[in-house]
């Protein structure tokens, strides 16, 4: 499947009006996975608390458990071993195009594990400033999480000059970067070239901190890029050196400049990032005409205010790409409306750069309606310990707990001890240590064998993803007042625009719930279902691999429905493609499973199943389909 997928991956990605196109100018979407805790580790994905929330704070307890020299040892296998070349071959084999590459700006300077920097590149000095720091002078401390800020407000005094600068007569500083790191990155480049996944290049940790919280490695809980000229000329210098150095690579699809700019708690600084951005595009095409820009916008890369004047009649490049993100909300259309708009309005493509750490099912939701809506999109993220949630899980080393405790203020474990928990991890990071879970990625891409829940039709609008059999709209009322009726309940509050019938399955809830951080499975009382009527349908697309064995008839398609008919009298029939039917009796006043098998042409790819009720009124709460051949198992609850 990968390889057909991935004939798409050819030459520059650029903009097109609102779409992407390679380099025979063929639409593209990009369906992609983040390198989340590579080279820049968050401490969430380590099992870690608060005490070891970011790098510098996970560095600081290394080292002191173990030693500096040991310490510098461990980062450089990590860095080394974390994402292999295994890894890569793997994206690509799951049928994915694309990775995201999150780079702490530490881990390029040297100001972090490893000692100093053995490359210099040029710093631009802001226009109030004359020489820039070095890495040697900065310190490392802590503090803060991304979901609870306790910010002190910054003096006016403290923050510099932010005027861009005249880039034709600045004078320029040695800003220090690692060669063996950025070898790193020509390694991964390397590979992704080799199995043809496009890599995009993200500063997910700009010098100084674009948040200010634990997720940029932020020294002091401040986003210094917008405080501190310095800070922001050595971010401008970073991409100026990125850009020469891959300006003719043409696997990379481009250049996230920033992640996640600026909670709504700094939302004061919001007028600094664009015109920061326009120094980094500056930069940027002083070197590479070519590559695409990738802007995020501010609060999480959730609000595009900022971008109102960056696409009028002096826009802020040719090339662009818009990026949001998403989590713990509603996959409806509903959700990404102002993105769609903003896309409309602009003539910009845009990206849902960053969004999982969800359980599986709100992944069929939420990653077919990017498709359907024709976003690329990138999932968050490939590989974490002791996860359900990822399609890597990397397994937790016995002691573990240990370390936590410690961080927590417990007992200091003995180096000996240390060095085997540590050492353990390394081992077990490496792709065919990890638990690998292929139903994660078959959520994301739809493939079968997969659950779907109901109320994750398609999501191209009435008339292709759904119908109804009556001009009547479905109306919608209390459950409290109409306790037998078949009409959605008013608080559900979900794909409101489609006039669809969607209901909870058993509860007394007043709205739908998609926050499942950490993967946990619905339970029975948020589960939302699907009530139909006579002649009213939805479609179900899935994407079908050509592996498997092959016979001169069609091959089976399991298909398991968990259903109920309301009246004791349906009827629903399931036709595959516009071609197989199957019909199923529902008489059942009692969620049931019901199943029967399809025939399904040979041709893998994208297939249809359309549900479409015949007689009574039915509620659906899932979908399950896989092969006939393969074992799927079934969840009843």
């Amino acid at each position: 499947m990968s390889a057909i997928r991935n004939e798409e991956v050819y030459g520059f990605v650029k903009a097109d009006g609102p779409r992407l196109v390679n380099g025979r100018g063929e639409p593209i979407l990009l369906r992609g996975v983040g390198f989340g805790s590579w080279l820049l580790p968050e401490g969430y994905m380590w099992r870690f608390p608060e005490g070891g929330d970011r790098p510098r704070r996970i560095e600081a307890m290394i080292e002191s458990l173990v030693g500096s020299e040991e310490a510098n040892l461990f980062w450089a296998t990590y860095y080394d071993r974390y994402i292999a070349e295994e890894d890569i071959a793997k994206i690509a084999e799951e049928g994915f195009n694309s990775v995201r590459v999150p780079i702490n700006a530490r881990f390029l300077t040297g100001e972090g594990p490893g000692g100093s920097a053995e490359a210099h590149v040029e710093v631009a000095a802001g226009p109030n400033e004359t020489k820039s720091k070095t890495s040697a002078q900065v310190e490392a401390t802590s503090s803060t999480d991304r979901a609870s800020p306790n910010i002190d407000s910054l003096e006016e005094d403290s923050i510099r000059n932010r005027d861009a600068p005249d880039h034709e007569s600045e004078t320029r500083a040695p800003l220090g970067l690692r060669e063996d790191r950025l070898v790193l990155l020509d390694r991964v480049i390397g590979w992704c070239r080799e199995h043809r996944l496009y890599v995009i290049l993200d500063l997910h940790g700009a010098p100084g901190g674009q948040t200010g919280t634990n997720i940029d490695d932020s020294e002091q809980d401040r986003p210094e890029l917008f405080t501190d000229e310095i800070r922001a000329r050595e971010a401008v210098a970073i991409w100026r050196t990125l850009a020469e150095r891959y300006k003719d690579e043409w696997i990379v699809a481009g250049y996230d400049l920033l992640n996640e700019p600026l909670p709504d708690w700094f939302s004061n600084y919001n007028d600094r990032v664009m015109p920061l951005y326009k120094e980094m595009i500056a930069a940027i095409r002083e070197a590479d005409e070519r590559h695409m820009i990738i802007l995020e916008g501010v609060h999480w890369s959730t609000d595009w205010s900022i971008f109102e004047n960056a696409f009028g009649e002096d826009p802020v490049d040719s090339n662009v790409l818009l990026q949001f993100h998403k989590y713990w909300n509603n996959p409806d259309t509903e959700s990404i409306a102002k993105y769609l708009d903003f896309r409309d309005r602009w003539n910009v493509p845009i990206f849902m750069g960053e969004g999982g750490e969800n359980n599986k099912d709100w992944y069929t939701g939420a990653f077919r309606m990017f498709d359907d809506h024709d976003i690329s999109w990138n999932f968050w993220t490939w590989k974490k310990m002791d996860t359900t949630n990822s399609p890597c899980s990397i397994r937790k080393p016995v002691g573990w707990p240990l370390l936590v405790d410690y961080l927590q203020g417990g007992e200091k474990p003995e180096p000996a001890v240390a060095r085997t928990i540590l050492w353990e991890y390394l081992d077990n990071m490496a792709l065919e240590r990890c638990d690998y879970q292929p139903e994660v990625a078959r959520a994301l891409l739809r493939r079968a064998p997969l659950r779907i829940p109901a109320v994750f039709y398609g999501y191209k609008g009435e008339g292709t993803s759904f119908g109804f059999g009556s001009a009547e709209r479905p109306t919608f009322v209390n459950r409290a007042a109409a306790e037998s009726a078949s009409t959605a309940q008013a608080g559900v509050q979900f794909r409101v625009s489609d006039g669809t019938r969607i209901a909870f399955v058993q509860s007394d809830r007043e709205t739908a719930t998609f926050a499942h951080g950490g993967g946990e499975e619905w339970e029975l009382d948020q589960w939302l279902c699907m009530e139909m009527t006579v002649g009213d349908w939805f479609v179900y697309d899935f994407e079908r691999s050509s592996e498997g064995k092959r016979t001169d008839e069609d091959p089976k398609l399991d298909v398991a429905l968990r259903l109920q008919s309301i009246d004791g009298n349906g009827k629903l029939r399931l036709a595959l493609n516009d071609g197989s039917t199957v019909t199923l009796d529902v008489q059942e006043t009692d969620w049931h499973t019901g199943q029967t098998v399809c025939r399904v042409a040979h041709s893998a790819g994208t297939q249809s199943l359309r549900l479409t009720c015949l007689e009574g009124k039915i509620r659906v709460m899932w979908v399950n389909i896989g092969d006939a051949d393969e074992s799927l198992r079934l969840n009843a609850d």
